[in-house]
C-alpha cells in the first residue's frame, strides 16, 4: 500500500469523484475505538506485520477526522436526491391536502 493512497481524503472532499458506493463502503470500514488505539499504538518494528486493509485504516485514521469527512462527503453526495424525495412527498401532501378540501369525507 503506498502512503499517498489515502491522500484522497485529505484532498478537497469531492463526493463526486469518488462516488457513494465507494463512500458507503469506506464508512463500513470505520474501526472501532479500540481498534483505532490499536493501530495507533502500532510500530513500524514490531513483529507483527499489519496487512494491507490494516495499513489502509492505519493511514486513513491518521487524517484528522477522516470518516467524519467521509460522512460530510456522503451527505453531499446525496443531498440533490433527498431534496427531490422531500419535493415529491410534499406536492402528494399537498395534493391529498387540496383534494381532503374538495372532497370532504361524509358521514
Amino acid at each position: 500500500l503506498e502512503e499517498g493512497n489515502s491522500c484522497f481524503l485529505s484532498s478537497t472532499g469531492n463526493a463526486e469523484t469518488l462516488g457513494t458506493e465507494l463512500l458507503e463502503s469506506l464508512l463500513k470500514m470505520a474501526p472501532t475505538k479500540e481498534e483505532e488505539r490499536r493501530l495507533q499504538e502500532y510500530k513500524d518494528d514490531s513483529p507483527v506485520k499489519l496487512g494491507q486493509a490494516e495499513k489502509f485504516l492505519k493511514a486513513v485514521i491518521d487524517i484528522p477526522f477522516a470518516f467524519k469527512r467521509v460522512e460530510a462527503m456522503l451527505y453531499v453526495a446525496n443531498f440533490e436526491s433527498e431534496i427531490e424525495y422531500l419535493k415529491k412527498s410534499f406536492e402528494t401532501l399537498e395534493v391529498n391536502h387540496l383534494s381532503s378540501s374538495f372532497f370532504p369525507c361524509q358521514t
